[in-house]
């Protein structure tokens, strides 16, 4: 438990290591319908414009600054490696307090349109790359080709805004034009890829920041359309509205993906420690009404009931603290295996602090009480005289303490029966997405991604391209290969609004993607009608375009597709773009196993603009092995200087957009399998124990020439009978819950019948073979040791 409330707590509440992380607060715009353009980031964004205009103007924030993430090759000679960058404005380290460690910080100095080549190592990175030399401050380095000069390095505990992600270099965001080779994003008011973050006054609210943002966003962005946009522009500046949301916790695309599972998590842990304290309870109890004589004794003498309880209370405290030790130690082993389940490289604090050692010191408290109090009451509730009149194993057997035992081990197994149906929903559901169709075969396809930013900064990147195309076709043992805008499961995508000529219908949102000739051969994606792109499809040939049966159904085109035209309002070079349709091909996964079929259009990649410093291929193989790796990887290479290639099998990225439903099954199928095994042992002892109170009778039954099944079958029936009960609450409790599984479930219904029955029977199949033990050995006792014991 103590483990996944470590992890969620990293993702979601662990403030920033920055001085006052509570007045940190994050810009986005209040309605995100109202853009329109390109995203770069899931962040909240806003375009440099946008950006500059409310850096110069605001006087709501003690403070703003703005940052994007890049990918990028960091090299010294000959050898290069790939690194996180980040881009930041040159309050970015001011305004969030961070000292360096070494050397400087980045200052506002570094952010002017001069812009100095400097750049900002981390901790992390200056010990892995520059060996923690203390002398590397004033060290030039190459960054996507650029010789930029290191003038500091970062305190260790900063890793950057991101959790789950640590920057390596950060360089000031002015250098984005020489380090990606364009300066549209700097110009372009619909280019949204900087993420905008400032501090709170104190004592001031949130709501008064919010009112003040909102009365300063039209000016804002009307004067960004007017001085950026030309005539015919977008037009919807008017619209926008910015927003300050908290940012304590920094962002994070894993607390979107993660968030809500690790508190299902969190709550199946709560039913495993249930589970577990009623077992405990059942212990305690046991043991208590062994001592009852010897507290009655004591109560006679004089003995308040407070004290004996108090000294109950206190042992079995100690155990309480002895299991969150161990529990404590185990969690440190656990989140680190949780946290590799979630993704490799992740970054993310899952150290022990406040937070998580009063979690710690609450759920054993919650631990003590919940199987400490019930011996107790029990103790204060029986009468002095008749514990003395009883014996030990007549206040053993009494009713009231058998039906308390009883009750406890129903309690266990219909907890249990919720467990195990969570982990049988949550099992299934990966299941089923892991025989969800993709719509192409992954298998001995490669996914390359080609670094730009080593090439010479005066050669053509289109002639780059296809060069590395042609390259990666010659390789060998490669069957067919193909430039891709955006690689399937990759996470990256484009929307375009499209329309059809004519039609005064407000266009539709659609994913738009391009590819060259040879995709739809390299993934194994059939044509169902018309042709596929050639190499005639040129920038100066006309417009075409793939699409998929969804997008027609979409748009409403009757009959063929092939043939019509369609019109992008938002198109891939920013201007409106009519398209005609030479081909459909089937529907295909884009994102996640999970999504319904979405609207795609395919467009030659020749015919756009891609300014970024990185290019995306796809290429099958004949047999995928770490030979054919470096070979592909190396023949891509040669295509130009400092071009740098990394090749990943696909199908290791469709595995990847399933870790958070692998993780949910194989943690609920841990807890369920406890669970169960404490149930069982809980049944166990109780059948072993009610045998043992029973001894004599069970003797007087044999020497009376009962047979040995009826024995067996009197054990087992009252054990049945309690087993029964607890799986019919089980079951009843299973619904009521069903519900929170909803988002998480795929393929199935989280109320499914037979899923339940399955989770009832496992449980009632575990519970009785516990039972069965007791019982068969209350079967052979021998009658005259029985009557002796007696």
């Amino acid at each position: 438990m103590t483990a996944i409330f470590q992890l969620w707590y990293a993702l979601v509440r662990r403030p920033l290591p920055v001085p006052d992380a509570g007045q940190l607060v994050v810009l986005d715009l209040a309605d995100r319908t109202a853009w329109n353009g390109r995203r770069t980031t899931g962040y909240p964004a806003l375009s440099n414009p946008a950006w500059e205009a409310l850096r110069d103007r605001q006087t709501i924030l003690d403070g703003v600054f703005a940052w994007a993430t890049t990918e990028i090759t960091v090299g010294e000679g000959a050898a290069t490696a790939h690194a996180s960058g980040l881009m930041v404005s040159g309050t970015f380290f001011s305004v969030l307090g961070v000292p360096p460690a070494l050397g400087r910080v980045l200052a506002p100095a570094d952010d002017t349109p001069s812009c100095p080549a400097v750049a900002v190592a981390s901790d992390g990175f200056w010990q892995r790359h520059f060996g923690a030399d203390p002398n590397v401050v004033g060290r030039f380095v190459d960054v996507d080709g650029l010789r930029v000069q290191l003038v500091g390095v970062t305190p260790r505990a900063f890793t950057g805004l991101e959790v789950g992600r640590a920057f390596d270099i950060a360089v000031p965001v002015c250098l984005q034009p020489r380090l990606r080779g364009s300066e549209a994003w700097m110009r372009d008011p619909d280019v949204w890829w900087l993420t905008v973050m400032g501090r709170l006054p104190v004592g001031t609210s949130l709501a008064a920041a919010n009112a003040r943002l909102e009365a300063l966003s039209k000016g804002i962005f009307d004067d960004v359309q007017t001085a950026t946009t030309p005539a015919g522009g977008s037009g919807v500046a008017g619209a926008l509205r910015l927003r300050a949301e908290p940012a304590a916790a920094g962002v994070s695309a894993l607390r979107a993906r993660y968030g809500s599972p690790l508190l299902a998590l969190l709550g199946a842990t709560a039913l495993v420690l249930l589970v577990t304290c009623t077992n405990l309870a059942n212990l305690a109890l046991a043991r208590a009404s062994a001592r009852e004589r010897e507290f009655a004794v004591r109560l006679a003498l004089g003995a308040p009931r407070a004290r004996l309880a108090r000294q109950l209370m206190l042992e079995n405290g100690l155990v309480a603290v002895l299991g969150a030790a161990a529990g404590a130690l185990a969690a440190r082993v656990l989140v680190g295996a949780a946290a590799g389940w979630m993704g490799p490289g992740l970054s993310i604090d899952t150290g022990v602090d406040r937070a998580a050692l009063i979690f710690i010191t609450s759920a054993s408290a919650f631990a003590c009480l919940a199987f400490g109090l019930l011996p107790a009451w029990r103790l204060s509730a029986t009468p002095a005289a008749d514990a003395m009149r009883a014996t030990t194993r007549g206040a053993s057997a009494s009713p009231r303490t058998r039906r308390l035992r009883e009750s406890l081990v129903v309690a266990q197994v219909a907890l249990s029966v919720s467990l195990v149906f969570g982990a049988l929903i949550l099992s299934s559901t990966l299941r089923h997405l892991e025989r969800e169709d993709t719509g192409f075969r992954v298998d001995d396809v490669a996914a390359v991604r080609v670094d730009l930013g080593g090439a010479p900064l005066a050669a053509d990147t289109r002639t780059i391209r296809r060069s590395i195309l042609d390259r990666a076709r010659q390789a060998p043992g490669v069957v067919a290969a193909a430039e891709v805008r955006h690689t399937p499961f990759s996470g990256t995508g484009s929307r375009v609004d499209v329309g059809r000529p004519g039609d005064r219908r407000p266009p539709l949102p659609m994913r738009l993607n391009a590819i060259s000739p040879g995709y739809l051969r390299a993934l194994e994606i059939p044509l169902l009608e018309g042709r596929d792109f050639t190499d005639a499809d040129t920038r100066a040939a006309q417009p075409v375009a793939l699409v998929n049966p969804t997008f027609a159904r979409r748009l409403g085109l009757a009959g063929s597709p092939v043939g019509q035209e369609v019109r992008l309002t938002d198109g891939p070079d920013g201007d409106a773009t009519l398209l005609t349709i030479v081909g459909v091909v089937p529907d295909t996964k884009y994102f996640t196993m999970r999504e319904a079929a979405l609207p795609i259009v395919f467009v030659p990649i020749a015919q756009i603009d891609d300014p970024r410093a990185v290019a995306d291929y796809v290429v099958r193989l004949r047999t995928w092995t770490a030979v054919a790796q470096a070979s592909l990887e190396a023949s891509m290479a040669t295509a130009s200087a400092g071009v740098v290639a990394d090749a990943r099998p696909l199908a290791a990225s469709v595995a990847a957009s399933l870790r958070r439903e692998r993780l949910l099954a194989r943690l609920s199928t841990g807890f369920g399998l406890l669970a169960t095994t404490i149930a069982a042992v809980g049944l166990y002892g109780l059948v072993s124990l009610l045998v043992a109170q029973r001894t004599t009778e069970i003797g007087v039954r044999v020497a009376l020439g009962a047979p040995r099944r009826a024995i067996r079958v009197m054990v087992l029936w009252h054990a049945g009978r309690l087993v029964g009960l607890g799986v019919t609450l089980g079951a009843i409790l299973s619904l009521a819950l069903a519900g929170s599984l909803r988002a998480l479930v795929f393929g199935v219904q989280p109320w499914d019948p037979w899923l339940l029955a399955g989770a009832c029977a496992i449980l009632a199949a575990v519970t009785l073979v516990a039972a069965a033990w007791p019982a068969q050995r209350a079967a052979r006792l021998d009658a005259l040791a029985a009557l002796r014991a007696g």
